[in-house]
Parts: structure tokens; sequence; C-alpha cells
């Protein structure tokens, strides 16, 4: 009686632990989909940003395509847009 008593209680111990692994490697998966949601993101932002960089610079490029000379205000409105 004593020894299925105890080996219940440490059944009952591993069932625990075991839960507490599934709940930590839930909120793992969690994290990890939360990076790649961010990582989605950023990576669209970035490819807007450098869609909008190249367009700004060939519309430049067809304005002047005579000339090579650009005001510093053409070549900052070009570089204001940061880029990560």
């Amino acid at each position: 009686m004593i020894a299925n008593s105890s080996m219940y209680n440490e059944k009952q111990a591993l069932r625990y632990q075991v839960d507490t692994f599934k709940d930590v490697l839930d909120e793992h998966y969690e994290t990890l989909n939360q990076a790649k949601r961010q990582l989605k993101e950023k990576s669209r932002v970035k490819k807007i940003i450098l869609t909008h960089k190249i367009f700004t610079f060939s519309n430049l490029s067809r304005r002047d395509e005579n000339s090579c000379i650009y005001t510093s205000a053409e070549i900052k409105s070009i570089d204001h847009i940061p880029f990560e």
C-alpha cells in the first residue's frame, strides 16, 4: 500500500513537471512567432523604403539625363529616409 502511494505521488510530480515544460515550450513558441511577425514587418518596411529610394533616384536620373549635377537638397532628399 505504501509503495502504491509513493508511486502515485511520484507519478503526480512527474505529470506536474511535464505540464510545466509544456507551458514553457508554448511560451517559447509564442515568442518565436512574435519575432517572426516583427521580422516580416520590418522586412516589408525596409523593402518599401528601398523601393522609394530607387524610384526617387531613378526619377532624378531621368530628369537630368544630360547633366550629372544635383543640388545638395536633391541628394539629401534621397538620404533623409532611414535605412536599417
